[in-house]
């Protein structure tokens, strides 16, 4: 999870931000930012990761201050890609299906009884 928190969690001197770094454990969860995101010297803004989990890396805080009062975070996740499930499709091209002799197969075939039988029980 990432986003703008806005909870100072660098400072646990309110009940919001003990309550929620509790909880993250509680989840198992591990708040991955270590800086100051805010213009202001405060980390509001979270990157939030399983704790068991190995996933973000390479992680920095820019800072310019320009745009916005937030700092940009960069971070690599490290995610495997799944693998896809490979199907043979196989098709028979319309055009090149003999009608004639398609009808002549269905009707010659034991499909016109087994339909006729069905279509006549009440």
């Amino acid at each position: 999870m990432v986003g703008d928190f806005n909870f100072h969690v660098d400072t646990c001197d309110s009940e919001y931000v003990t309550t929620f770094l509790q909880l993250l454990d509680v989840f198992n969860l591990y708040q991955d930012t270590n800086g100051s995101t805010h213009k202001d010297g405060h980390t509001i803004d979270l990157v939030i990761s399983g704790s068991d989990d190995d996933i973000v890396s390479n992680f920095s805080i820019d800072s310019p201050f320009v745009i916005s009062d937030h700092g940009a975070i960069h971070f690599y996740l490290k995610l495997k890609k799944p693998a896809f499930d490979k199907k043979l499709i196989t098709f028979r091209k319309l055009c090149s299906v003999d009608f004639n002799n398609f009808g002549s197969d269905v009707l010659h075939s034991s499909l016109p009884s087994l339909f006729f039988c069905a279509a006549s029980v009440p």
